[in-house]
């Protein structure tokens, strides 16, 4: 409970340490791993089943999520790489930025502003779910290549 209630003094102290420290131990994948998987357990340690119960109920939330994560956002990148001159490499970064699912900081910054946190970890778990067959699709059909 220590942990999530002061979870932005633990961000703050963490982000203190990474720029107070130079090394590659820190900025390694073998520390970040572990860190988002702490800080997801702590947040998920501190929901209810019945919030994830009451987040399941709401299937137009769910719905417009991936509208606006599989629909808008990789139009948005279309439109970005366009509108900046990038490069064709570029472009395919963009556009593979805009075609995968938010992640794991919204549900830390749902957690932050006090909002629906579940619902935050039941988006991101439709997203990421749905991104499996919807991100190569939409590369595919934005940028008429596969990306590997």
């Amino acid at each position: 409970r220590i942990f999530t209630r002061y979870t932005p003094f633990w961000i703050l102290v963490a982000s203190w340490v990474g720029q107070a420290t130079s090394s590659p131990i820190l900025g390694s994948l073998k520390v970040m791993q572990p860190s988002v998987a702490i800080l997801m357990l702590s947040m998920g340690l501190s929901m209810t089943p019945a919030e994830f119960a009451q987040a399941v109920q709401k299937p137009r939330l769910l719905g417009l999520n991936a509208f606006l994560c599989f629909g808008i956002m990789p139009w948005l990148a279309v439109s970005l790489a366009s509108l900046c001159s990038a490069t064709p490499s570029q472009t395919a970064g963009i556009v593979l930025l805009g075609s995968v699912s938010g992640g794991q900081a919204s549900n830390l910054f749902s957690l932050l502003a006090g909002g629906d946190v579940a619902l935050s970890v039941v988006c991101t778990l439709t997203t990421t779910l749905l991104g499996v067959v919807a991100t190569p699709f939409l590369l595919y059909q934005l940028l008429q290549t596969v990306v590997v």
